[in-house]
């Protein structure tokens, strides 16, 4: 994205290379979170493995951490028209060295053993001529139920991060008419919580258990919506020299 031409050089071909790009990272994300969590949560232990296998999904805050890092360092040393020239495209660039970084974590870490351990006994079966179904198909007959849980699970935590971290932007500036680097900067704040919290309940779950802390992020989250959307629409509205509360961009005077 980085060395993307722009709409002046190549037209309507800009966006739509755009929007590919975006669709090839969203797979690519999905699949590569997925990995990371596996690989982890395999390495572990039994007994901290929530604690470690947290760390993939704190890499979301941590992204937005790094990213309004570095656009604040651009901020204080480009002009607002050199960042809209050519700045933009420096945090794209950079993202180039995590994208190495995790490809040698890749190379260099093993498999883990519960992995090597289900390989060996595949080749045993299919040494001794069993059939082997397929992965997915065995998935999907013997445990259908946990394949809709975890579906479901995700959807919700994906849904109310998304609309917290990218709707919130939108909501403040179009129909709050408020800055919007009052929305960037709750949702920096929110990050950096984000970024602690996680491991700290990954750790909770290895002490009370998956399924508990799973139910208390679910109901908390849907309690906590409609109080997100309250706390967005509270104003204090200014008031007169009378103590009397008067709406925004009203020009009366108090007599």
């Amino acid at each position: 994205m980085g060395l993307l031409p722009t709409h002046a050089s190549i037209g309507a071909g800009a966006p739509v290379l755009l929007t590919l790009l975006r669709l090839i990272q969203g797979f690519a994300l999905g699949g590569e979170w997925g990995g990371a969590v596996l690989l982890v949560s395999e390495h572990g232990d039994d007994k901290n493995r929530g604690f470690w296998a947290s760390w993939p999904q704190a890499g979301a805050p941590g992204g937005n951490l790094l990213a309004t890092g570095v656009l604040a360092l651009l901020a204080a040393v480009q002009s607002d028209e050199a960042f809209l020239a050519w700045g933009w495209r420096i945090p794209f660039l950079l993202s180039g060295v995590l994208v190495m970084t995790g490809l040698w974590i890749r190379v260099s870490v093993s498999e883990s053993p519960v992995f090597l351990e289900a390989q060996a006994k595949a080749a045993e079966q299919a040494a001794a001529g069993a059939r082997a179904e397929a992965p997915i198909a065995e998935v999907f007959r013997t445990n259908w139920r946990g394949v809709l849980t975890a579906i479901g699970t995700r959807l919700g935590e994906n849904i109310s991060y998304y609309i917290i971290t990218a709707f919130l932007l939108v909501y403040v500036t179009s129909h709050l008419g408020l800055p919007k680097s009052d929305g960037l900067n709750a949702v920096l704040i929110g990050s950096a919580v984000h970024f602690v919290t996680i491991p700290a309940w990954g750790a909770l779950s290895d002490r009370i258990g998956r399924r508990s802390v799973t139910l208390i992020g679910s109901v908390g989250m849907i309690g906590w919506a409609f109080v997100f959307f309250a706390l967005l629409d509270f104003q204090v509205l200014p008031r007169d020299r009378r103590g009397r509360a008067t709406k925004p961009g009203c020009s009366c005077t108090a007599r």
